[in-house]
């Protein structure tokens, strides 16, 4: 029986407003570079991977200044690169460098809360396992500590996903077992392979429909469907 379900942070529960895919797109196009929704989509989510991969290395944020610069350049390489376009790695850096000044703030999904409310009504306890820092994440300005149960971030916890460290804790804290628990994220390699490496059920949120190819776990496009794997 479903006790728990443990949530991702970026991009399943929050996002960015204007969304960072139109931001993207829009900021190729401003350098003569088109393409469409569906392929930046594919874009990102394999630069995502390097992004994540290396801030498990170590918190990029805590970086020094000109490690953060290559690195923001290299998410934008593989971008252009994923998205069919040979660009100059100047041009990268410039992509890069308007994208991050770019006015922009994070938002709920707009299946978050109501989402939340059917799972309560069903008796179930709601926790966050991150990799990022408490204070480097928008959560009490988007009212999170009021509607979560607990809270997991990796530097707590001296380890990230997918190391089976971080969901262990999480299971501690929310005083169940791993077969009591559900995790949902937008990233298989970090969120379904680390969850199920313990024994934790996972699901894998497709906002994009562009994830067809994980096709050995639940896949949903939308958190509210959450519901039909409990």
């Amino acid at each position: 029986m479903i006790k728990t379900i443990f949530f991702d942070l970026y991009y399943t529960l929050i996002r960015y407003d204007p969304p960072r895919e139109q931001q993207q797109l829009d900021a190729l196009e401003e350098y003569g570079f088109k393409t469409d929704h569906k392929t930046i989509c594919q874009a990102l989510f394999l630069a995502d991977l390097f992004f994540y991969q290396e801030n498990a290395l170590s918190p990029i944020f805590k970086r020094p200044q000109h490690e953060q610069t290559a690195l923001h350049e290299e998410y934008e390489s593989i971008v252009m690169k994923e998205a069919g376009f040979d660009a100059a790695e100047e041009t990268a850096l410039a992509i890069a460098k308007k994208l991050h000044q770019a006015d922009r703030k994070y938002v709920l999904y707009e299946d978050v809360l109501p989402t939340f409310d059917i799972l309560r009504e069903r008796g179930m306890t709601l926790g966050l396992i991150t990799n990022a820092e408490q204070n480097q994440a928008p959560l009490e300005e988007l009212g999170l500590y009021e509607q979560l149960d607990y809270l997991i971030t990796s530097p707590e916890e001296g380890m990230g996903k997918p190391a089976p460290h971080i969901f262990w804790a999480a299971l501690r804290k929310a005083g169940v077992s791993a077969s009591e628990a559900i995790h949902v994220g937008d990233q298989y390699d970090i969120d379904v392979v680390g969850a199920r490496g313990v024994g934790i059920k996972a699901v894998l949120l497709d906002r994009n429909h562009i994830l067809q190819e994980f096709d050995d776990c639940p896949r949903i496009n939308s958190l509210s469907e959450i519901v039909n794997h409990l």
